[in-house]
């Protein structure tokens, strides 16, 4: 699987945010004890805002997780698209389960049973995410997952350390909350 038809399996790759689960606090409040975040360094020459991260898998296949995160704020429900937005885009693909641990960048996904590919791109002028305007190509690296739950109020937290074609690397990390389904696709707008 090409890291282009992972984005095009996709249909979308939007802003979101799902609910961040809370805690109980003294005295009855209620305080977050996350907060969905992604944030990334030495991109390309681009900079990108990249707001509201969502984390999923599709139903027919489970062996794979995607994190994503784009400029327009959003949530698991409400996912607007512009023309030019910024996005990125984690695919994690990992045959007996998701486990925290290192994930080794393949940009076609068919290295090995646990690895995981990275993608920067901006919509095009229809949003259409089989044909996105490439911001760079990752092709080595690693991506370390610290934490994956599924469960009620789930999440992934970890961290990216990658290098495109030309050898610039880009770090960073992020912390998702995992939406119930995959986004639905929306309209693009300008």
């Amino acid at each position: 699987m090409s890291y282009r038809f992972a984005v095009a399996a996709l249909g979308i790759l939007v802003s979101s945010a799902c609910p961040a689960p809370e805690t109980g606090a003294p005295d009855g409040e209620t305080t977050s004890d996350f907060t969905p975040s992604i944030s990334a360094s030495g991109f390309f020459g681009e900079a990108l805002a990249l707001v509201d991260p969502i984390a999923f898998q599709e139903d027919n296949n489970p062996s794979f997780l995607y994190v994503t995160a784009s400029e327009t704020r959003g949530s698991c429900d409400d996912r607007p698209r512009r023309a030019g937005d910024g996005n990125a885009l984690i695919v994690l693909r990992q045959e007996d389960g998701f486990v925290p641990g290192l994930y080794d960048v393949c940009p076609t996904l068919d290295c090995g049973p646990a690895v995981a590919s990275v993608v920067f791109f901006r919509n095009n002028e229809i949003c259409d995410p089989r044909d996105p305007i490439s911001i760079g190509t990752i092709v080595s690296g690693d991506v370390t997952v610290e934490e994956v739950d599924f469960g009620d109020g789930g999440r992934v937290r970890g961290s990216f350390d990658v290098q495109d074609q030309d050898g610039s690397r880009i770090t960073g990390s992020f912390g998702a909350p995992v939406c119930s389904q995959p986004p639905a696709s929306t309209t693009c707008t300008n």
